[in-house]
C-alpha cells in the first residue's frame, strides 16, 4: 500500500478540487493508499485557512482531513529528524520539515506546492507549481 504525505500546500489543492493530486485522492479513496499529515502542517493549514476563510470553514475542512487522512502523533525521533532537516535547510518552514522527516521515516510520497521541498534529496517528492 502506498503512504502519501500532504503539506500545507497539498491540502489547498486538495480542497480546491486541483486536478493534479486527483489521482492521489483516487489512491486514497480506494483503499490503495494512507494519506498521512503532520501535526504540524494541520496546524498550519487551519490558521491560513482561518485566517482567509474564517474559523468555521477552517474547523470543518481540519475535521474532515482529520477523518480522512491519518494525522501522526508526536514522536519524539520525528521532533529530532524534523529539526536536523529544519538545520540543514533554513528556508524550510518548520511544518515542512517535518513533512521532510515524516515521508523519509515512512517511505511514502510527499505532496508539495513548495519550491524549495520539492528540491530535497533521498525521498520522492511530487512537486505541484503554483
Amino acid at each position: 500500500m502506498k503512504s502519501i504525505i500532504f503539506d500545507t500546500g497539498a491540502l489547498t489543492l486538495f480542497y480546491d478540487h486541483d486536478p493534479r493530486v486527483g489521482p492521489f485522492v483516487a489512491s486514497l479513496d480506494s483503499g490503495k493508499a494512507r494519506c498521512y499529515v503532520s501535526p504540524v502542517t494541520l496546524s498550519e493549514f487551519y490558521y491560513r485557512t482561518c485566517a482567509t476563510l474564517g474559523k468555521e470553514v477552517a474547523g470543518v475542512w481540519a475535521t474532515q482531513i482529520q477523518e480522512r487522512m491519518e494525522v501522526l502523533p508526536g514522536d519524539p525521533r520525528l521532533w529530532i529528524s524534523s529539526g536536523l532537516e529544519k538545520c540543514r535547510n533554513t528556508k524550510l518552514s518548520l511544518a515542512d520539515a517535518y513533512a521532510l522527516a515524516l515521508v523519509k521515516s515512512i517511505h511514502g510520497t510527499l505532496l508539495t506546492t513548495d519550491s524549495v521541498l520539492a528540491k530535497s534529496e533521498g525521498c520522492d517528492v511530487r512537486h505541484f507549481p503554483v
